[in-house]
């Protein structure tokens, strides 16, 4: 990150709350991780409503809705609930106890809509424009965000892996033909 001379904003919520929302998101949704998914959704909306960013770019795919989306056919239109209702599925009301008040859930709670529409605040995943393969996006340097695909002429390794998914190419002539029927 000081490579790219930005600020980093990073928000942990404490373990005490953690273990609690773990306890009941169980039950609740089937997995201990409520509060990771309603926090990668609701912090970088607080954080773009706060700051004025406009657009937010998630990097990993939504491949829980098959990840087969396109610049003009997105699988989903992105909106303030979209982790809710994709990942978190009970909304910060839904999960207050005896335990766990409201108070405690602010860091979870989406800003409004009209907060969200003053500022214009729109999301993508990357993964839903160029192969994301996570092992290999953490190991890549800043600099390479666009992997060769492995499938075109030009970087064919005989890696099936890379083949499997070639709309990460960056050779213009794979471009224009590679990428029909995906």
């Amino acid at each position: 990150l000081e490579q790219f001379n930005v600020d980093h904003v990073m928000f942990t919520p404490n373990r005490s709350l953690v273990n609690r929302l773990a306890r009941h998101s169980l039950a609740g949704i089937g997995d201990a991780c409520w509060h990771c998914h309603a926090g990668v959704g609701a912090f970088p909306l607080q954080a773009a409503v706060r700051f004025n960013i406009p657009l937010l770019i998630w990097g990993e795919s939504i491949a829980e809705s098959s990840g087969r989306a396109s610049y003009l056919n997105p699988v989903r239109k992105f909106d303030r609930e979209y982790f809710t209702k994709v990942s978190a599925k009970l909304r910060p009301d839904q999960m207050v106890r005896d335990d766990v008040s409201l108070r405690d859930l602010e860091p979870f709670q989406v800003p409004s809509a009209e907060d969200c529409e003053r500022v214009g605040v729109f999301g993508i995943h990357l993964g839903d424009y160029i192969f994301w393969d996570d092992e290999r996006q953490t190991e890549s340097p800043p600099h390479r965000a666009v992997r060769p695909c492995g499938a075109c002429p030009t970087h064919s390794d005989g890696n099936k892996r890379s083949r499997e998914r070639p709309w990460s190419c960056t050779d213009e002539p794979f471009l224009q033909t590679g990428r029909q029927g995906l």
